[in-house]
């Protein structure tokens, strides 16, 4: 099973005596082999000049000086984990890509540790070691790509701790951009957000000549454990520069769930995810039915949109702020389009809906908006396949994935139709904002409409907010 994209992380196929500068990836100056058909990273022309004075994240103890290089100290993982007399390591499976023993140690500690995995694009080896503490209790893992050699870093690798067991992780790093006598820039640490956590992100790169190796890393408190996860950069030719990191922290990190024997992807927030073999999509949203209008709380409302305005009226707006915030999409003179309220035993609403014209009775639109306050629907309950699978009405059903919505986690289901399918295959993106949950939905391509999943994700980057202070619509993200 395999929760990516065609064309995720390149794969690099290559065999390099290579040293990583950061964490439990210690460093040296090892002697670099030339690889055939292999682009080596040219010589730098600048390095730009960086100043941190301090940073302060919760669940870290970060030290900057000038001239020091990155070091990370995460009790009780060793520098080079596997070597540690109380690792532990499982039995290997032998397959096409490799060796693989991740999915060993996630069945063998799965209840008793959160096994996570990265599905990256890269070919070769994969291993799994855990470490124990006194009492024989799991206190930390590592699933990471094999080393080139004893003591030499993984191309990526995800380690996981105890918070109780190693907070606070110590960092040290520069104060300012510094290049050291192995040709590797260090610079200051910076705070970015991980899976709606707060953590810290270093950055290494290596000059044309350099003798090191630069690694770049992330590292996060995720509740009662640390996530690290380390990559070779792209100078030292790797494919991990800051962008595709935090990229595939976001997008493609698993978690084994033993009450399923298979992987799933990590939680989002407000989201329940429940995968199994051959589950078509299915998502519970609170009180929200499967045909919204048909509801007996439903209320329609009338509206006479123009092109280029919003579909739901100031009016209508007005009406509904009283308890929801209303958004909607820009009317582009095309097709008919209808909103509808959904109320509560007290007549208050809970939820609305904005679409285009069903295609038929019980039908998908178009593209359709739906909202519903978070109160009366978390979590919401989303069902899905651990792998592709086609129904018997041509409709291809994908596993779950992970994306970005502005500054919020979502969850994005892509259906394909088949030729000949019977039925319609629609894309579909949810998330949790400012208390409440957001859902649009459009026409799959393979079933004649546009909404692709890049599509999908510019309509909800680009709704309007109705601000009930002013009555004016105002772009998600201005000021």
């Amino acid at each position: 099973m395999r929760y990516l994209r065609a064309g995720c992380c390149a794969a690099v196929l290559m065999c390099v005596s290579i040293a990583c500068a950061c964490g439990s990836e210690s460093n040296s100056s090892p002697t670099t082999t030339p690889i055939p058909n292999t682009t080596i990273a040219p010589a730098l022309t600048a390095i730009p000049t960086i100043t941190v004075t301090g940073l302060s994240v919760p669940g870290f103890e970060i030290v900057l000086s000038p001239g020091q290089k990155q070091e990370m100290v995460m009790k009780p993982i060793p520098p080079v984990f596997e070597d540690d007399p109380a690792a532990v390591s499982f039995a290997v499976s032998h397959t096409q890509e490799g060796d693989m023993s991740v999915g060993s140690m996630a069945k063998a500690i799965g209840n008793s540790f959160p096994v996570r995995d990265l599905y990256c694009c890269r070919l070769g080896s994969k291993f799994g070691f855990a470490l124990r503490d006194s009492s024989g209790s799991y206190v930390a893992i590592r699933a990471a790509a094999e080393r080139a050699g004893p003591g030499l870093p993984s191309w990526e690798a995800l380690e996981g701790v105890r918070a109780s067991a190693a907070e606070p992780v110590l960092i040290k790093a520069p104060t300012q951009t510094f290049t050291d006598i192995d040709g590797i820039t260090y610079y200051p640490p910076e705070s970015v957000q991980v899976l709606d956590h707060e953590g810290v992100y270093l950055e290494q790169e290596a000059n044309g000549d350099a003798t090191g190796v630069a690694v770049n890393t992330v590292v996060w408190r995720e509740g009662d454990f640390y996530w690290r996860v380390t990559g070779v950069a792209p100078s030292s030719r790797g494919y991990l520069d800051r962008t595709t990191l935090l990229s595939v922290v976001t997008d493609y990190l698993i978690q084994y769930d033993p009450s399923i024997g298979d992987w799933r992807p990590v939680d989002i927030p407000g989201v329940e995810l429940s995968l199994s073999p051959g589950q078509a999509d299915e998502m519970v949203m609170g009180p929200i039915p499967p045909v919204f209008e048909d509801d007996p709380s439903a209320v329609a409302f009338s509206i006479t949109p123009t092109p280029g305005s919003p579909v739901v009226s100031d009016t209508v707006a007005t009406t509904l702020g009283d308890t929801l915030i209303v958004r909607s999409v820009l009317y582009q003179g095309l097709g008919r389009w209808s909103v509808y309220g959904l109320q509560d035993v007290s007549g208050r609403y809970v939820a609305f809906r904005v679409s285009d014209e069903r295609l038929g009775p019980g039908l998908p639109a178009t593209l359709a908006l739906e909202s519903v306050r978070a109160s009366v629907a978390e979590p919401v309950l989303i069902k899905g396949p651990t792998d592709p699978f086609t129904d018997a009405d041509g409709i291809s059903y994908f596993p779950p994935e992970r994306v970005r919505i502005r500054d919020y986690e979502a969850v994005y289901l892509q259906q394909e139709a088949k030729a000949g399918a019977s039925g319609l295959a629609v894309n579909t993106l949810v998330w949790l904002e400012d208390d409440f949950y957001w859902r649009v939905m459009g026409l799959a391509p393979s079933s004649g409409g546009t909404y692709d999943r890049e599509r999908l994700l510019e309509v909800a980057q680009s709704l309007l907010e109705h601000d009930p202070a002013t009555g004016q619509w105002i772009p998600l993200g201005s000021s």
